[in-house]
């Protein structure tokens, strides 16, 4: 009897070891995604900025930040400071 509570013991003792491996693979992949992702956006943003840097002047790429109307701020549409404070 000793002796299958000393197994039962270390089946537990290697039961809780595999839990354990298995919660950091988990963790450890769902950092790579993570990381994989953040490479992504980062690979993306160098190309809007390749892009924009080769546009010509005046083409849709260069006005695109420029398109707003002037008075009015970029956060839902409320109503920004009055024109003559706006900086040419």
């Amino acid at each position: 009897m000793a002796d299958q509570n000393t197994q039962l013991l270390a089946r537990l003792a290697q039961l809780a070891a595999l839990t354990d491996a298995v919660t950091r693979l988990r963790e450890n992949q769902d950092r790579a995604a993570q990381a994989a992702a953040a490479r992504g956006a980062a690979e993306q943003l160098r190309l809007t900025a390749a892009q924009r840097a080769t546009a010509a002047p005046g083409g849709p790429a260069a006005t695109a930040t420029r398109s707003r109307q002037p008075g009015v701020s970029s956060d839902l549409g409320r109503p920004g400071p009055p024109s003559m404070f706006l900086q040419a």
